[in-house]
């Protein structure tokens, strides 16, 4: 067998097993009591398919984004305080996915506030948008607009409650 191959089927057994599965392996090669190629070959194998779990890991955790308020959240921090905090709130909730933690429920929550959304449209474009929509709205209407979503997310709504506060936003001039 060439080297090629038993690298092969060396790969090919760190894809097919789990660390327990060698792990066992080992112990029994160890169970021998001699010196073996083999056993030096197991460990490695087990000590790269930690690496690459950790690695696997890593890249999951960096690949989480982070909140940052928007530019338009805090452009209010001085000028409207309470808008700010109200706005900043429901920013972060639908960002980390606290409300309307669904994509779906998401979508299904812009489009009942006019907002026209793609299939492919991602979360963080939405929540901007929604956003953007709010800034425009007074605190009663945003607390308003939240506990709609908030009844979205339990599902305890009906087709009248959407038209009628479309409507309301719409006729409150919410869409510039």
């Amino acid at each position: 067998m060439s080297s090629f191959q038993l690298l092969l089927e060396v790969m090919l057994i760190r894809e097919k097993y789990t660390d327990d599965e060698i792990q066992d392996v080992i112990q029994v090669i160890k169970g021998f009591n001699k010196p073996s190629p083999l056993l030096d070959l197991m460990h490695s194998l087990q000590e790269s398919n930690t690496a690459l779990s950790l690695q696997s890991q890593n890249k999951k955790a960096q690949k989480k984004k982070l909140y940052n308020p928007s530019s338009v959240v805090e452009s209010l921090r001085v000028s409207e305080p309470e808008k700010h905090v109200l706005l900043l709130g429901i920013e972060k909730d639908l960002f980390e996915k606290r409300l309307l933690p669904e994509i779906q429920l998401l979508k299904k929550y812009c489009q009942t506030l006019g907002i026209k959304v793609l299939s492919r449209t991602s979360r963080e474009s939405m929540v901007k948008e929604i956003v953007n929509l709010f800034v425009n709205l007074s605190l009663s209407d945003i607390e308003k607009a939240i506990k709609l979503a908030q009844k979205i997310e339990t599902e305890q709504i009906s087709e009248s409650d959407y038209l009628k506060l479309a409507n309301y936003i719409i006729k409150s001039d919410g869409l510039k």
